[in-house]
């Protein structure tokens, strides 16, 4: 990859931010697991599950060309109580065993509650994404060590939201505009002069957390010298190696994965959901066909199940439509 390797360069360049708002605005349209990985941050929340702290996104890291990268997952639990937790091939441009069960399953003839029964099981399995950036965190307030991340910066994991505020940063509507909207360089190499402190604020709400409040700040540099913003530049953390294609495993061994979980003999979906005995193992039933996830079922394992359902930025759902399902169909 060729990207800036070195401060002097990077601050001679001219501005890639309008190349970069394409990127930006293609990844937004568009397996992940929680470990205590210390290149990363997550806000701080109190006993309700609100919070809020002030942060920088930074642009691409030394030697590398994106200030982002996403990566798509499926993680469900099947009626054998374990679960599937894997990033989905399709973030790379590969097939998916998934995503093939999904367009199976999305696709299956029949009658209403017939229709609907397999499409609810498709939409529980149905991928997730998750972008990552380098941040700089300027204020986590609610951190009771906030001396250990102030100041520095970390790898921050946020979902489609977010992104959606970043866009919106980058490239505001001709509306907007017309209020004294100005485009915030956000991502641009040219962001740690002329970008903005992100001011993230979010709020429980039903057991699920939303950024509704969150903004940009004015234009004002991230830090008061070149030496300081050299420094951070230099602290940022690589990102194209999470999506790199060795972090997918073959389709052969998904699909070994997706017939453990599902406790199914066959790898297709030809059945209709309600063919399948609620309580019984089907016996030459596809993949896709297995009863759907029981809520009972779903506090089997919470430790897996809180990886990603309480995740603060994320992982947040991909829209797996019937266009999407018949683009795959088409494939075949």
């Amino acid at each position: 990859m060729s990207g800036f390797t070195s401060f002097s360069d990077f601050r001679s360049k001219s501005s890639t931010f309008e190349a970069l708002q394409d990127q930006v605005a293609a990844l937004a349209k568009g397996g992940f697991k929680k470990e205590d990985d210390k290149t990363k941050w997550k806000a701080t929340s109190d006993k309700a599950g609100n919070g809020s702290a002030i942060i920088r996104f930074l642009p691409a890291p030394k030697g590398e060309d994106l200030p982002v990268v996403k990566i798509m997952t499926h993680n469900f639990q099947g009626p054998s109580g374990k679960w599937y937790i894997e990033n989905c091939p399709t973030t790379i441009n590969l097939p998916c065993p998934v995503c093939e069960a999904n367009s199976e399953l999305w696709n299956i003839k029949g009658d209403e509650d017939t229709v609907k029964a397999n499409r609810k099981i498709a939409s529980i399995r149905k991928r997730k994404t998750t972008f990552t950036a380098n941040i700089l965190v300027v204020k986590d307030p609610k951190n009771k060590a906030a001396e250990d991340v102030e100041g520095k910066v970390f790898r921050f994991d946020f979902g489609s939201k977010i992104m959606e505020k970043i866009v919106t940063a980058q490239s505001p509507s001709e509306d907007m505009k017309e209020l004294g909207a100005v485009p915030i360089k956000v991502l641009d190499p040219k962001g740690l002069w002329e970008g903005a402190n992100f001011i993230l604020s979010f709020k429980e709400v039903n057991e699920q957390r939303t950024y509704d409040a969150s903004s940009f700040g004015p234009v004002c540099p991230a830090a008061d010298t070149d030496e300081k913003l050299e420094e951070i530049w230099l602290s940022e953390h690589p990102l194209a190696e999470i999506a790199a294609e060795d972090k997918f495993k073959s389709h052969e061994e998904l699909l070994k994965k997706l017939n453990f979980v599902l406790n199914a003999p066959k790898s297709a979906a030809k059945e209709p959901a309600k063919n399948v005995p609620a309580e019984k193992e089907p016996e030459n039933t596809e993949v896709a066909a297995e009863p759907q996830v029981k809520a009972k079922k779903a506090k089997a394992e919470p430790k897996e199940a809180e990886k990603f359902e309480k995740e603060e930025t994320g992982p947040e759902e991909v829209t797996d439509d019937i266009e999407f399902y018949r683009g795959l169909q088409a494939k075949k």
